[in-house]
């Protein structure tokens, strides 16, 4: 898909189906009755857009940093994702001990939400 996205020069709607996909699968967990086929086929849709923006996203960052501060952008970049992880999953871990499963997927949505939002204030940005 990376090599899709460079070919097709779509980037931007690659990066947003990729999260809309993710909002969808967590909007399925949050609201369907789920038995294993539905279970199996909203992983199937996370996991593929999460793979997706795991190896576009490291891209992204190294064709746009400049060639002497590439390796600190990339180490900026790795050291965020992995504090998001460890709060992502304290955050969700403290929602699922005070509440319920269906509130965590409710907590992944109003999250993806705020990074789609962000990133299309962002990309306007850009463009002006």
């Amino acid at each position: 898909f990376i090599i899709l996205t460079d070919r097709l020069k779509k980037e931007n709607f690659f990066y947003r189906t990729s999260l809309l996909l993710i909002f969808l699968s967590q909007l399925g967990f949050y609201w369907l009755k789920l038995d294993l086929n539905l279970i199996i086929a909203l992983l199937v849709v996370f996991f593929g857009a999460f793979n997706f923006l795991e190896a576009y996203l490291p891209s992204k960052v190294s064709k746009v940093a400049l060639e002497e501060v590439k390796g600190t952008a990339l180490g900026i970049y790795s050291s965020s994702q992995f504090l998001g992880i460890f709060i992502g999953g304290m955050l969700g871990g403290f929602i699922l001990e005070h509440s319920n499963i269906a509130n965590v997927h409710m907590f992944c949505m109003v999250t993806i939400l705020l990074t789609t939002s962000i990133s299309f204030i962002l990309n306007r940005k850009n463009e002006s």
